[in-house]
């Protein structure tokens, strides 16, 4: 069984984002909330992978939202999140370039005689 007390243990650092706030996107009769966060990045190769850092901004932008927007295991409540990063000075391979990071959901249907093979 998992404590709760583990969940909240984290000590995490200040974020600081450029830009953060709530959208509405209209969407048939009602409306979708989301939270977007705008990053100008003045260093694309700061000594780690950027790709990184935004995941991770993604992820806290996720967990603030328990207490607030959900609680206990009500995960359907969570609003999306978006981050865009501008880079007005890109590395020369990156140059004039548009890079997308997203999590899909990617199901693959096989047998149950592949699934016996693949354990």
């Amino acid at each position: 069984m998992r404590s709760k007390k583990g969940i909240n243990s984290i000590q995490e650092h200040t974020i600081y984002y450029d830009i953060r706030l709530p959208a509405f996107l209209p969407e048939g009769n009602e409306r979708v909330r989301l939270i977007l966060n705008l990053e100008i990045q003045l260093d694309d190769t700061p000594g780690y992978p950027i790709v990184k850092r935004e995941f991770y901004y993604c992820g806290r932008m996720i967990s603030e939202q328990y207490g607030t927007v959900f609680v206990d295991e009500h995960y359907e409540k969570i609003e999306k999140v978006y981050s865009i990063w501008i880079c007005p000075d890109p590395a020369k391979k990156r140059k004039n370039g548009i890079f997308k990071y997203h999590t899909i959901e990617d199901i693959r249907k096989i047998n149950s005689i592949e699934c016996i093979r693949r354990m």
